[in-house]
């Protein structure tokens, strides 16, 4: 995780538990019909405020929904290898060392380190 004074960017690793392929089509990581990671949540443990990938509506959307994120899409699936996968998030408050990661289904991540 890196943090700077215009945004956070988390990259993390997706992958299987197992050597068997998993797939990864699901919307517990954003709403529908978005396969994206949208639900990613950085936790400042100070202030127990919930950061979010930013959203924006696209240039060519006409229906003006903020169904773009400056975060990943979701692989189909995913093997013992992997897919990294990132998202980008405001700033976190200045002098934060570590943060709580939070993914629905997925157990949270405590004490995480914040690089600059």
């Amino acid at each position: 995780m890196k943090a700077s004074a215009d945004a956070t960017r988390v990259t993390w690793r997706l992958k299987s538990a197992t050597s068997a392929t998993a797939d990864t089509k699901s919307f517990q990581l954003a709403r529908p019909p978005l396969f994206d990671t949208r639900q990613l949540g950085v936790v400042d443990p100070k202030t127990k405020h919930t950061l979010h990938p930013y959203t924006y509506v696209p240039v060519s959307g006409h229906d003006g929904q903020d169904n773009a994120c400056a975060c990943s899409d979701l692989p189909d699936s995913v093997n013992a290898d992997g897919a990294v996968l990132y998202a980008v998030l405001p700033a976190l408050p200045t002098g934060t060392t570590s943060v709580n990661v939070t993914l629905p289904g997925f157990h949270d991540l405590t004490d995480v380190r914040v690089g600059s």
